[in-house]
């Protein structure tokens, strides 16, 4: 699933522009059920060399502590999908969601 849309989003950057030949700043959003699981997140994210870009909490939702991480890292198929299932099965493991990535277009 995350490989057709991952290269989706490839493909529509390339629409505009961008080779992505560069790497680049990439954030990732993560939606946990509580906060124990949050700070686990957070570990692992300092552990592997991510910054901490936002952390909070949404009242009444089913996941409502959030974290957003990012690092500079290639958009490159093989390397990129494989960062976003690792990333995806950590959600999983501490009972939460991976909800998505962005990053900046740049224009040859």
């Amino acid at each position: 699933m995350y490989k057709f849309i991952n290269n989706r989003i490839r493909r529509l950057m390339r629409t505009f522009g961008d080779e992505l030949i560069e790497d680049r700043t990439t954030r990732h959003w993560f939606y946990l059920k509580d906060e124990e699981n949050r700070e686990a997140l957070i570990e692992f994210a300092i552990d592997h060399d991510f910054k901490i870009e936002g952390i909070g909490h949404y009242d009444g939702e089913e996941f409502p502590f959030y974290v957003i991480i990012s690092r500079i890292d290639p958009l490159t198929p093989v390397y990129f999908d494989k960062l976003i299932q690792e990333l995806s099965a950590k959600a999983m493991e501490l009972d939460g969601e991976y909800d998505g990535w962005e990053t900046e277009i740049i224009m040859e």
